[in-house]
């Protein structure tokens, strides 16, 4: 059926996981910016970009994924399969998500330039 199928599996597991790896980011974001100290640690922020930056791609992998596969889904029984909002936020949210990881992932350049 429709919660067998390889797509659908594999967005029950990232989606989750991404907002667990999102968590993890955003508490290694707090200790690394400046909010708690008077010099931030870059080297922190930057850590925590990386691993926003993988979960933002942990959840854009799947929504891309179930989107190609849409039309190839089996619907349940009594509905139809289509591109909805949920989709859409899943995707504006992922690419949001990859922006901020990107920026905080830029603070490497001031560590190196530290060194």
């Amino acid at each position: 059926g429709y919660f067998e199928q390889v797509p659908v599996r594999v967005a029950q597991g990232l989606m989750p996981s991404s907002l667990v790896v999102t968590l993890v980011g955003l508490v290694v974001a707090a200790l690394g910016v400046r909010c708690w100290q008077q010099e931030p640690r870059h080297l922190v922020a930057g850590v925590a970009g990386l691993v926003l930056l993988l979960s933002g791609l942990m959840s854009l992998v799947p929504s891309s994924w179930y989107t190609q596969e849409l039309w190839a889904l089996p619907a349940p029984p009594g509905s139809t399969l289509t591109v909805g909002y949920s989709l859409v936020l899943s995707y504006l949210g992922s690419c949001l998500e990859i922006l901020g990881g990107v920026a905080l992932a830029l603070s490497f350049h001031h560590c190196c330039k530290e060194r």
